[in-house]
């Protein structure tokens, strides 16, 4: 008696039994299968809705396209060492490209180049046409400098710069595929320019000081040369005429004042970076109209290539870089700083011209064998002076031309493209296909509970483990019906 006790309290003690009572899980299982084939209809019915309201979701819903292209970007100093006599320092390619892409005058220059004020109202999703015409009612339409700070403001949060050892990823993420592959192309074709113009500008710039230089330089020799011939009298040649002939002092202006010379040298410096970005751009778009005729050549013109390169042309034609506009301001401010210090706008610019050579048979005042008196030999030896260092000034010119333009072609090896932009055949958010999925599996649940809810509620008894876990009775027997 005592092991029968013993055995019957081994098999209820808590600690040997099972986690899970297995048999009143096989009883609801059982029951949620019936109630299913009992309402099959009505959970048909709502995982059909529940798929359909997800379809309408998405026609609704913003959908976000993503474009990406990467680029390789290394040294390369090939160039410069057969060119020059030691390789030109330059800095990492993939140095500070972030900011480079990021800055509000390179989003303004996107915004402006794919027309994104113009097209962004169209490519919206329904829900949010609707939200923007119960917000219109409400607040006052925004104006175009409005609409412009806030695709800015989307462009910032939008637009993703990944710099690797060796090269770079742009990736954009958009409602409308089109434009997510022109914004990628603009970005680089951007980033290109800014490079260059970075890479270069500090040399135009030099270009256009030392410039400014040599004229000054160059006015000081024919300075030089009045004063010798005022003080010995003009080279003449066998037949008598004058072999010098220099312009009358006054029709040169005289820089006494150096503020005023040194904004003009500003101002021929700012001229000469202008002049070489476009140029620069000018050749970008020449070569880029020799590749459509090549194109041309293979594809019709309705071709996505071809169609796409022109508007590549055209807007390359049409838009000016965020650097150009910027060096057209700085230009703009000097010629006014200029204007206030009482320079003559007129000579403050480059002209292109102007001579740089000496004046003719010069070099007979300074190579003459005679001995003359000591005004005359002292000026002879200040014009000789002046001679040098105009002529090391155009040699230095030379100089820092020719490492601008080693830099122009080193710079056309620098950055490959490894992944072009791709245009996009699906939005990236949100997945058609995983939020279709999803719907499936919410409508099979939700149709099963909904089943199962409603035999709950119905208040009837359908299977005998109801009465005896409900209403704590032991079922005796089991009637079966027939229907007739």
């Amino acid at each position: 008696m005592s092991q029968d006790r013993q055995s019957q309290n081994r098999e209820y003690d808590p600690v040997d039994a099972d986690l899970f009572d297995y048999a009143k899980l096989r009883d609801y299982f059982s029951f949620v299968m019936v109630s299913v084939w009992r309402h099959w209809r009505l959970g048909c019915a709502v995982a059909a809705v529940t798929v359909a309201i997800a379809g309408g979701v998405l026609k609704v819903l913003p959908k976000k396209y993503q474009c990406e292209m990467k680029i390789q970007a290394q040294r390369n100093q090939t160039i410069s060492a057969l060119t020059q006599d030691r390789a030109l320092e330059i800095e990492a390619p993939t140095r500070n490209a972030v900011d480079l892409v990021m800055r509000t005058d390179n989003l303004i220059s996107l915004v402006q180049k794919t027309k994104l004020a113009e097209s962004w109202e169209a490519h919206r999703a329904p829900l949010q046409k609707l939200k923007d015409k119960l917000t219109s009612k409400l607040r006052k339409p925004m104006t175009a400098e409005q609409v412009q700070d806030m695709l800015v403001a989307t462009l910032e949060t939008e637009i993703t710069v990944t710099p690797g050892e060796d090269s770079l990823t742009f990736d954009v993420g958009w409602w409308d595929a089109g434009t997510a592959y022109r914004l990628v192309t603009a970005i680089y074709e951007n980033f290109l320019e800014a490079r260059q113009f970075r890479e270069t500008a500090a040399i135009s710039e030099a270009i256009g000081l030392l410039e400014g230089r040599a004229q000054s330089e160059h006015d000081k020799v024919e300075a030089a040369v009045e004063r010798v011939i005022a003080l010995r009298g003009p080279i003449k040649d066998k037949k008598g005429d004058q072999l010098v002939r220099v312009a009358p002092r006054a029709q040169r202006p005289l820089m006494v004042n150096p503020d005023l010379q040194r904004v003009r040298d500003s101002l021929r410096a700012k001229q000469q970076a202008i002049t070489d970005l476009q140029e620069s751009r000018q050749r970008h778009i020449s070569e880029l109209e020799a590749k459509l005729s090549e194109i041309k050549q293979v594809y019709s013109e309705f071709h996505p290539a071809v169609l796409d390169l022109v508007e590549t042309i055209q807007r390359e034609s049409q838009n000016e870089s965020p650097q150009l506009h910027g060096l057209r301001e700085e230009h703009r401010q000097l010629q006014e700083q200029y204007e206030k210090l009482g320079g003559p706008l007129a000579d403050a610019g480059l002209d292109a011209n102007r001579s740089k050579e000496l004046p003719r048979d010069a070099l007979r005042l300074t190579q003459t064998d005679e001995i003359e008196s000591p005004e005359v030999e002292s000026a002879k030896q200040e014009l000789r002076y002046q001679m040098a260092h105009y002529s090391t000034t155009l040699d230095r010119i030379d100089q820092v031309t020719m490492e601008r333009e080693t830099q122009r072609a080193a710079f056309s090896y620098r950055y490959s493209v490894l992944r072009p932009a791709m245009m996009p055949n699906a939005p990236s958010k949100p997945k058609s296909g995983s939020v279709m999925i999803g719907a499936a599996l919410a409508g099979l649940l939700l149709g099963i509970g909904v089943a199962v809810v409603s035999d709950l509620r119905s208040k009837v008894i359908y299977q005998r483990w109801q009465i005896e876990r409900m209403l704590q009775l032991q079922v005796l027997a089991e009637i079966k019906v027939l229907s007739p």
